[in-house]
């Protein structure tokens, strides 16, 4: 910004790169009238500054040790740092949704936030994203200048809880998800029907009913992960470069309702919507590796729970993308809202041509 006053200019710089740091000289042109039609040599106007250094991002824990290991229902404190923010704000989110419970997520520097976990049944880890931006961090995440991950690692229950058992009501078969084990076409165009489900047991269906008042349900989620790595991993499956989705029961309507997220490329972010079968509609969600439209139009459906809520299936349109083309695998995991986790199995395979 520049202010005239007489032959005085003022002139105010604002260094908007946050990775330029080190001394700083400033310069300037100036011509013997209005037009600058003479201009003069480059002329020191005696400004020098020292650029902050970049900001450098910390995390500490209340444990003291890296990464702090904690159980299903316990809390750990986790600490953002940041030195050189100046106007900068800072956030951290979790990688994935459902992975238990962090708040606050923003706030002053150094953040401070409770990590609850929500989940048991089987180690893993849970990521957590520290964000630096220029100035508030925004809800999209599009002034985000630095992006940091801290792990936190989840112990099973020591207790044996409730077995979560993946079947497929549809095809009434081993085969979970359907197709399995065959050759499929990945060309960005064709489609294909996945079906997949997962049944809660030992509960009896006559716990509670969705339908007409009640609106309890004993599954929270199911996930399906195609990747192309068989990582068959006590703590977690590969997230990056694959087609990962998970599917939230949403049993506060009459009719219940399902969220759908799928991760992004950098398997770090889930983007997702609300889809009641019952009214129609739906959406489309996709990354670089596949396209799922989640359409009644499409033919999507799925398993309606209202005489066994024990039961959750999907029929799910899938369009797999070029390049994704190989060999890729199946895993599977189920989430009972009293937070035991089924941990990831491994289903099978498809042949992406």
């Amino acid at each position: 910004s520049v202010i005239e006053s007489g032959n005085t200019w003022t002139i105010s710089t604002k260094v908007r790169n946050h990775t330029m740091s080190g001394t700083r000289y400033l310069r300037g042109m100036t011509g013997d009238d209005a037009t600058a039609s003479l201009p003069q040599p480059y002329t020191y106007l005696g400004a020098i500054w020292n650029v902050p250094a970049p900001p450098s991002v910390t995390f500490s824990n209340s444990q003291g040790i890296a990464p702090p290991v904690i159980y299903s229902g316990f809390d750990v404190t986790v600490t953002m740092s940041v030195l050189n923010l100046g106007l900068g704000g800072i956030t951290m989110k979790l990688a994935q949704t459902g992975d238990g419970a962090l708040s606050p997520l923003s706030g002053t520097n150094p953040l401070t936030a409770v990590y609850t976990a929500g989940n048991s049944g089987e180690d893993r880890d849970i990521l957590i994203r520290g964000l630096v931006c220029s100035a508030t961090c925004a809800a999209d995440e599009s002034n985000v200048t630095q992006e940091l991950l801290y792990t936190l690692r989840v112990r099973s229950s020591t207790s044996s809880p409730p077995s979560l058992n993946f079947v497929n009501p549809f095809t009434n078969s081993s085969q979970n998800p359907s197709p399995l084990n065959s050759n499929v076409t990945a060309n960005g165009t064709a489609t294909t029907y996945l079906s997949f489900g997962i049944r809660n047991t030992p509960y009896a269906a006559a716990q509670c009913t969705y339908f007409p008042v009640s609106m309890c349900t004993p599954i929270q989620n199911i996930s399906l992960n195609i990747n192309s790595a068989f990582t068959e991993s006590a703590l977690a499956q590969e997230r990056a470069n694959g087609c990962r989705v998970r599917v939230n029961v949403f049993a506060g309507g009459s009719p219940p309702g399902y969220y759908f997220f799928l991760l992004n490329d950098a398997g770090m972010q889930e983007s997702g919507f609300l889809w009641t079968p019952a009214y129609g509609g739906g959406s489309t969600i996709e990354n670089s590796q596949c396209r799922l439209n989640i359409l009644s139009s499409a033919g999507s459906y799925v398993q309606w729970p209202f005489s066994d809520n024990t039961t959750l299936g999907f029929g799910l349109q899938y369009v797999f993308k070029a390049p994704f083309v190989g060999k890729r695998y199946l895993f599977m995991m189920g989430h009972r809202n009293t937070g035991d986790w089924s941990g990831w199995q491994y289903r099978g395979f498809l042949n992406l041509q």
